[in-house]
């Protein structure tokens, strides 16, 4: 685990009540937060949030809606594929010298709508 993450130059976190009891994902988490790699949080249950260490762990990132794959599952790739390529782009061959992937209007007004940030519930 400790060798996957300190490779990694982000990890995508697909965040569940499962997750956040997991004590290994905690742990991977954490660890990776420490060693300063960009977190990606991807919501797949829709009406929840983390909370507890969870939420405390992913506050002020930004994160990708999950919950619709059955009808938006391009969409979402999509998503998660411009994410990463605005939080780690220049660390990546994959993204050098590629535009900023845009998606059209309709697509921009679903990405509008779920552009939120985690906050700490108060």
């Amino acid at each position: 685990m400790a060798e996957g993450v300190e490779n990694a130059v982000a990890i995508c976190c697909f965040l569940t009540p499962k997750y956040q009891d997991s004590v290994a994902c905690k742990d991977e988490l954490i660890y990776a937060i420490e060693q300063r790699i960009c977190i990606i949080p991807i919501l797949v249950v829709p009406n929840w949030k983390p909370k507890g260490w969870l939420g405390f762990s992913i506050e002020g990132h930004k994160w990708t809606a999950f919950w619709d794959t059955d009808t938006n599952m391009d969409l979402r790739i999509q998503q998660l594929a411009a994410e990463s390529q605005l939080l780690v782009g220049d660390k990546l061959d994959c993204f050098q010298g590629a535009k900023p992937l845009d998606f059209g209007s309709q697509a921009n007004d679903e990405v509008a709508e779920q552009d939120e940030i985690f906050a700490l519930p108060e």
